[in-house]
């Protein structure tokens, strides 16, 4: 806490202070000083003369998304005499000030800031000026005088936080075949300050930062495109399949919620190829369209890498979601997500989700966990046979010693068999697709 500075032992007149030789250089002396401006009903002018303490109202840094209000909070206690606020430490006149539940200034006649009752600084439309040091002068009841500086960033959050890898399609998770590719590049585009972007080795006992090259660009509206690639060496390759991880950071991802990375499950064909299929039962699953299916896949050791792969059998498999035990469960796409338990969960399950589903689980080795077959469930429409010439479930029909009766189960997946049923006997008529 700083006393009022005194001149000869009185608080010093407009005058007294016009004719003395006190320095105001806040940044070369202890003893610099900074006006408050008039106190509020007296002819004396107030200056805050600091020591080297200072009481930290604000915390800092805080940070302003461009082209929007914001509120710059500091913890002020109530039934204070007055509040400053300065747009640098240099600034000796504040551009807005609280006194006696007044708020006047340059700064809020121009309707560029104003100020709540609690002191803290609102900036109506956030710009690059915003983007400093704000310096807050707080003077309370007994005329001491806190002082507190807070950083201010101004930020430009991208509209896709996390980074895009041209060849995941817009996609934050996809699979990629060695032989297909020599070097990966992530870029995130759109952010103030510039953001870093680093590549990691995700394994089952965490993660090592790889080596890669990353440069940034300063665009024609203020923000930058980063980017950052990755050439894929020994390390990379011994180690197949394995997951990459493009991680975004930095102050523009201050207030953002949203996934800052991306990653590649990198694998070979080779790899695959030695899975031995014959000792492993494939299980029978039936799910009607349009329910919920899920596929178990436990393994014993608690941070593998589980890897599920789908197709219409073992010879066209291929990686449709990837995810550690342990881990919190994975939206791979709206409609399949993979469990912390290496669960494969279908929410909606169609048509095209027909077919063989395999669990593959690594830890130093590559091994198959279960297999299963899904069977889509299509009822019939309408849910009768249909009767050529007959509308209904019972007709009459009047036929020669000889003829044809043909009966059709519509749209019904998979295919069915019918038969005639007679006081007599039960015939299979088979069926025709």
């Amino acid at each position: 806490m700083v006393g009022i500075s005194e001149v000869g032992g009185v608080l010093p007149s407009v005058d007294d202070v016009q004719q003395s030789d006190i320095s105001c250089n806040l940044l070369s002396s202890d003893t610099g000083c900074t006006s408050l401006g008039r106190l509020v009903d007296t002819d004396i002018l107030m200056f805050d003369c600091l020591t080297a303490s200072e009481t930290q109202h604000c915390a800092s840094p805080q940070y302003a998304r461009y082209n929007e209000k914001f509120i710059l909070k500091c913890d002020i206690q109530p039934d204070v005499k007055g509040v400053y606020w300065y747009e640098s430490v240099e600034q000796k006149d504040p551009f807005i000030k609280f006194e006696n539940d007044e708020i006047t200034g340059r700064g809020y006649d121009s309707g560029e800031y104003n100020m709540l009752s609690s002191g803290a600084l609102v900036i109506n439309n956030v710009t690059w000026k915003h983007d400093g040091i704000f310096k807050l002068l707080v003077l309370d009841q007994l005329l001491s005088i806190d002082n507190s500086f807070v950083q201010l960033e101004v930020i430009v959050e991208p509209n896709q936080v996390a980074p895009s890898i041209d060849e995941c399609k817009g996609s934050i998770y996809c699979s990629l075949y060695v032989e297909d590719y020599e070097s990966l590049q992530c870029a995130v585009q759109g952010a103030r300050p510039a953001l870093q972007l680093q590549w990691f080795l995700t394994q089952a006992d965490g993660e090592d930062i790889l080596q890669f090259d990353s440069f940034s660009i300063l665009t024609d509206e203020g923000t930058y495109n980063s980017s950052s690639s990755i050439i894929f060496d020994q390390r990379i390759m011994s180690q197949l399949p394995s997951v990459l991880t493009c991680i975004a950071s930095g102050p523009a991802l201050a207030l953002s919620t949203k996934p800052s990375q991306s990653s590649v499950l990198l694998e070979s064909s080779q790899s695959y190829e030695a899975i031995e299929f014959t000792k492993t039962p494939i299980g029978k699953v039936y799910v009607e369209e349009g329910n919920p299916a899920q596929f178990p896949c436990k393994a014993d050791l608690h941070e593998s890498l589980v890897i599920w792969r789908a197709g219409a059998s073992k010879h066209t498999l291929q990686t449709i979601g990837y995810s550690f035990l342990g881990s919190d469960a994975k939206e791979v796409t709206d409609d399949l997500v993979i469990s912390g338990d290496g669960t494969l969960l279908l929410h909606n399950v169609s048509m095209s989700y027909e077919g063989l589903y395999v669990c593959l689980v690594k830890q130093l080795d590559l091994t198959l966990g279960f297999a299963y077959q899904l069977v889509v469930l299509v009822p019939p429409s309408p849910s009768f046979p249909v009767i050529l010439d007959c509308f209904g479930l019972t007709c009459n029909r009047t036929v020669a010693w000889e003829g044809t009766l043909a009966c059709t189960v519509y749209n019904v997946h998979p295919d069915v068999d019918l038969f005639l049923l007679t006081k007599s006997s039960i015939t299979r008529l088979g069926n025709q697709s």
